[in-house]
């Protein structure tokens, strides 16, 4: 009886040149694999002597002799395998590499520009061309007609705060805790997103990587090697993408963290994005004297680009938008709607105490008072400090609790801790700790006696609900936003009368049952607000946002064009040292000047990335809202340009107008002065010009092409004729701003 086993094929039997080919080639991949470049290399070269149309194998030779420091041998390799498959993307790829090592990066930048034009998805592709400072447009960027329009959550901030720290603040602990029950509602286009300072292009980062960092950062001691291993998988696993009209980013953190980017934000407006923000707070505005001048300069200037941008806008309290409005609403033309989400009181449950780390766990047993905050002068830990010292006067050291501060030092916190030390941190009754998890943090907040925020200002006071949230009483400043948080849930104080809250704390120390009754009222009566709440009242406030945009239309922002009086200088350097709030808003008006292919330096000089950059600018009349009189026909501008220090490179500066040479300049070293008289568009009004660089533009430190910087703009009144008379003006009118 015959049975049937299927269909079946023979294996064709190799030759043994086939065999020993085989085995060449098994023997070069694994030293590939083990690092040992030149073993490999032989082994690959041995496999095209006897196979020289293998391209792929031409290619790995390369690779080998690359790592090799053989880079003349290696380009012949490459030179082979291009001859074979012209149109290889990986080819191109390896061959930039190889021209990068080399310090070829024009050439570098001609072969990643082929690889993704060969293949349009290449990540790594797109990454070396950014890090070249070549910005070219992610093809991850069309949406079908019928596919949801993306609503990205922007967590640039994020990204950039914890590859420094091990845990997360208030702001990136709100944002995480935000991000992630809004990944859980499952709305359909709802992304997660991170500006790259590097590529200044957006990265669409996996969702289920977002919610294991959330994950880690909850978890009992967050180790930060693990934490950052994961932020690089999330990186170099991000899909480059291009908001397009119709979508939606919201920036939901410390967008004063990259104060540069306005340029790319108003790209995206101007392409049809909607821009939202979420605003927690403007203390360096309405409270400078608790914040670091620069602070005060950078948090101003780029808050007026935000509210110049946005198509809504969120607090996180009354109080902020109340402010916000005051401070604003005649400042910023057409500012948009804001509104409040409020936070959530919620934190992570407290874990079973023998998850605690070894200096948690050594705590919980004693008695204390908790205060949760970063150690700074605003938040007003002079305040404890001074009320424990009257304690102690009253009370035997052994009857009262001790005195823990949870948080980072701050700005402006030398001579309080100076004091601290001064007093052996009250004898040993004041503990400082930092970097705890919040796994840490949760066992801190059930254990305490009571916990106190005597913060003077606070754009929300994350600290008071969440001790709430465990049940353990608060007492709070009665200032700003913070009666907002709990009600009358919490006991409050004047953040100024340290006798008046020295009483209470004696009450609630002392007095039987005090802090009984008060526990009670809270297990029974409070009711926390939970994170997935917040996420979804937010979620349903901006789809209508969204929905009501979709038929009106965005609001306009800055447009294509900066909107700069006529015949003022805006100095840029050091700007950082000016806090006068018209000066700022003047400054950040000029920012918009200048798009996404300029970055600041320390010094907030602006550097051009790339060889060429495009400047639309509508004048008015200084202190007039009228644009120039019809006659006008041109306006003049003065640039102080800055050379990089390598004085090596030899390139020149062309300025145009559309197809009309405005002249050539030659900057040897140091900075100079250029003039133009740039015509203007009689239907716009916009003044127009182009500055290109011709010839060896020199690479700064990250391999970018630098060659110019920018350190003050001037415009002039608009006139009739060209002329360079008229610079005399510019020049008597620009000391409002420009640095003399």
């Amino acid at each position: 009886m015959l049975r049937s086993f299927g269909p079946f094929r023979f294996k064709k039997k190799l030759s043994p040149e086939q065999r020993r080919l085989q085995s060449i080639l098994r023997e070069a991949d694994a030293a590939r694999d083990l690092g040992d470049w030149a073993l490999a290399a032989r082994g690959y070269s041995d496999y095209v002597e006897a196979r020289p149309d293998a391209a792929g194998i031409w290619v790995q030779l390369g690779n080998m002799l690359k790592e090799s420091a053989l880079y003349d041998a290696a380009r012949e390799a490459y030179e082979k395998a291009f001859a074979l498959e012209p149109d290889n993307a990986d080819t191109a790829l390896m061959a930039g590499h190889l021209m990068k090592k080399m310090r070829d990066y024009d050439a570098a930048e001609t072969f990643y520009r082929r690889a993704l034009e060969l293949a349009p998805d290449s990540r790594d592709a797109f990454r070396e061309l950014g890090a070249l400072g070549v910005f070219p447009a992610p093809t991850g960027s069309a949406r079908m007609p019928d596919a949801a329009a993306s609503l990205l959550i922007d967590l640039s901030d994020v990204f950039k705060f914890l590859k420094d720290h091990a845990t997360v603040s208030g702001i990136q602990r709100v944002q995480l805790a935000m991000t992630e029950n809004l990944l859980r509602t499952g709305h359909a286009g709802l992304k997660v997103s991170y500006l790259d300072e590097g590529s200044r292009a957006y990265y669409l980062v996996d969702t289920s990587l977002i919610l294991e960092l959330c994950d880690v950062l909850r978890g009992h001691g967050a180790d930060h090697g693990r934490l950052k291993a994961l932020l690089q998988t999330a990186e170099t696993s991000a899909e480059p993408y291009r908001p397009v009209a119709g979508d939606t980013v919201f920036v939901a953190g410390a967008f004063w963290m990259l104060p540069d980017a306005h340029g790319i934000y108003a790209g995206l407006k101007q392409r049809g994005v909607h821009i939202g923000v979420y605003i927690y707070d403007i203390i360096p505005i309405t409270h400078p004297e608790f914040c670091a001048p620069a602070l005060v300069a950078n948090f101003t200037r780029c808050l007026f680009h935000f509210l110049t941008l946005a198509d809504f806008i969120f607090t996180i309290s009354d109080y902020s938008g109340e402010e916000l409005v005051r401070v604003f609403q005649d400042r910023v033309p057409q500012l948009a709607p804001v509104s409040t989400a409020r936070l959530a009181h919620e934190m992570p449950a407290a874990p079973d105490r023998k998850h605690a780390s070894d200096a948690v766990n050594a705590l919980l047993d004693t008695p204390y008072v908790l205060f949760v905050s970063t150690l700074e002068a605003r938040k007003n830990h002079m305040y404890l400090f001074r009320a424990w010292q009257r304690l102690m006067k009253k009370h035997p050291a052994e009857d009262l609790p001790d005195l823990v501060f949870v948080g980072r030092p701050g700005w402006r916190i030398d001579d309080t801790l100076e004091a601290f030390e001064d007093t052996g941190f009250l004898s040993g009754k004041l503990r400082i700790m930092n970097g705890i998890s919040d796994s840490d943090l949760a066992l801190l907040y059930s254990h305490a006696r009571f916990t106190v925020f005597p913060s003077h200002a606070e754009g929300w006071g994350l600290p008071i609900g969440e001790s709430l949230a465990f049940g353990t009483p608060c007492v709070a400043s009665n200032s700003t936003s913070m009666p907002e948080v709990a009600g009358d849930f919490v006991d409050y104080i004047d953040p100024d009368n340290i006798a008046a809250g020295t009483d209470l704390f004696e009450t609630l120390i002392f007095e039987e049952g005090a802090l009984a009754e008060r526990r009670d009222r809270i297990a029974k009566e409070f009711k926390a607000v939970l994170w997935r709440d917040v996420a979804q009242d937010l979620l349903n406030n901006m789809t209508a946002h969204i929905a009501r945009l979709n038929e009106t239309g965005p609001l306009p922002g800055p447009g294509a064009a900066a909107v700069l009086p006529a015949g003022l200088g805006y100095g840029f350097e050091n700007s950082l040292a000016i806090t006068d709030l018209d000066a700022i808003q003047a400054l950040a008006a000029a920012d918009f000047a200048f798009d996404e292919t300029w970055y600041w330096d320390d010094h907030q000089i602006k550097w051009l990335v790339g060889r060429s950059a495009r400047f639309n600018v509508r004048c008015r009349e200084a202190g007039a809202d009228e644009e120039p009189a019809e006659s006008a026909r041109y306006i003049p501008f003065q640039l102080d340009i800055v050379r990089t220090k390598d004085a090596s490179a030899s390139f020149e500066i062309e300025f145009h107008n559309g197809s009309v040479f405005l002249g050539r300049f030659r900057l040897t070293s140091g900075q100079s002065s250029v003039y133009l008289t740039v015509p203007l568009d009689p239907e716009t009004g916009v003044a127009s010009f182009e500055m290109r660089l011709t010839g060896e533009v020199p690479r700064d430190s990250r391999l970018r092409p630098v060659g110019i910087g920018v350190s003050s703009l001037s415009t002039g009144s608009p006139v009739r004729e060209a002329s360079f008379s008229h610079f005399n003006r510019i020049k008597a009118d620009a000391g409002a701003l420009k640095k003399s």
